[in-house]
């Protein structure tokens, strides 16, 4: 069966919550949404999901002209789905260099587990990334002390550019003991693979090794570093393996195609998997 295109769902979704209407929501501020949002966001959300998405950057902006409030301070909020041992979290502020290992560390520095990032930037900078996160027993974070710590340390991260913490994570912090068929699916070594072959808009770059507490962020970093920006990350840990998946471009939104910056890449992620 066909799927729906982009352009269909939006359609579709456009009709729906306008329909419906949002209080607090100027219907401004839903014509410019529908209007800058990526087409990919629109086969990945419902009606619920976009009505939240556009409460959270109405706070936003409007805390952007409070002149109580801090610029660049991101809105992040949660919400729960017990049935699937997830809960969602939403960060909202403008587009910057390094956001996302900011975030990751963020959730790292609290020991809550990353398993899908979703990273939306609308054509007016506005970024709008989702999380699904976990906490240690893969299970959603009912502890919610834990999330409002997470957006207390993100918020002194982004406004008051505090060095992340992270409970003293580094590059060669001691590794998790792995089973033996997780070693042996390893080979004993970590694994970049890079690939401009499997989607027309994105490189492509996976990477295996040994899980710890804050390698996402480290991972991150590089990709900062490397001036990549990230669209997509799909994360999977198992058996103490981290095998994760990123959808990346240039600065430019085009795909990464000079060799020579993608074996520094992999050079470089290789280094913090290790």
């Amino acid at each position: 069966m066909r799927l729906p295109s982009a352009e269909a769902c939006r359609a579709r979704l456009y009709e729906s919550v306008v329909g419906e209407g949002l209080a607090n929501v100027a219907q401004e501020e839903i014509e410019i949404h529908f209007a800058h949002m990526p087409s990919r966001y629109w086969t990945r959300v419902d009606t619920g999901g976009v009505q939240w998405h556009l409460e959270c950057i109405h706070e936003f902006l409007k805390r952007i002209v409070d002149p109580n409030e801090l610029g660049t301070s991101p809105v992040t909020r949660w919400r729960h789905f017990p049935d699937r041992g997830i809960t969602e979290v939403l960060v909202c502020t403008w587009d910057r260099v390094g956001l996302l290992a900011k975030v990751a560390g963020a959730f790292a520095e609290v020991g809550l587990n990353i398993v899908r990032a979703d990273i939306f930037t609308r054509a007016d900078s506005v970024v709008l990334d989702i999380f699904q996160i976990c906490d240690e027993g893969f299970q959603h974070v009912s502890d919610e002390s834990r999330l409002e710590k997470v957006s207390q340390i993100l918020d002194a991260a982004l406004t008051a550019h505090r060095e992340l913490a992270l409970m003293g994570i580094r590059e060669d912090a001691p590794l998790p003991r792995l089973g033996n068929e997780a070693a042996r699916g390893l080979g004993g070594l970590p694994a970049v693979n890079i690939n401009n072959e499997r989607s027309d808009n994105h490189t492509i770059i996976e990477i295996e090794g040994r899980d710890r507490v804050g390698l996402l962020y480290l991972v991150f970093r590089v990709l900062a570093e490397c001036e990549v920006d990230v669209t997509q990350a799909i994360i999977t840990t198992e058996d103490g393996v981290a095998g994760d998946v990123f959808y990346v471009t240039d600065a430019e939104g085009m795909k990464l195609s000079d060799e020579g910056r993608l074996q520094d890449i992999r050079r470089q992620l290789l280094d913090v998997l290790s």
